[in-house]
């Protein structure tokens, strides 16, 4: 099963994605800031097939958070996500820049829609639901 790690530090959008993917056959780990995930990435015993990022966090800017996940030779090729509420081309562009491989608008977009893009990313990076 592809582990996914969310960071977010909106209750409510964590939960909600939790659900979202956990529905769809996901192993989520959603935490509420980029701190302790950072802790988590750096463990050697954790592996994670896909992240997906707030961009608008209290301790750690989510694009920064994503250049400092690439710096981890275990993912730098792993599959982000930027998941924003702020629809500006500038965020895109950073976020493409930075080694994301998508981008979901907050409220701008169905569950479906969600679901399928990340099996979509996981397939591309080789990694299939129900592999260990």
């Amino acid at each position: 099963m592809p582990h996914i790690l969310y960071i977010d530090d909106c209750e409510m959008s964590r939960h909600t994605v939790h659900v979202i993917l956990s529905k769809a056959g996901y192993d989520v780990i959603a935490l509420h800031h980029a701190t302790p995930a950072l802790e988590l990435i750096r463990e050697d015993s954790t592996q994670f097939d896909l992240f997906i990022i707030d961009f608008d966090m209290d301790d750690i800017h989510g694009i920064e958070l994503g250049k400092l996940i690439r710096q981890e030779a275990k993912y730098a090729e792993a599959p982000m996500i930027l998941h924003t509420g702020c629809n500006l081309p500038k965020i895109k562009m950073a976020a493409m820049k930075a080694g994301f491989s998508g981008l979901f608008i907050k409220g701008e977009y169905d569950r479906k829609e969600f679901v399928e893009k990340v099996g979509e990313l996981l397939e591309a990076a080789h990694i299939k639901k129900g592999a260990a």
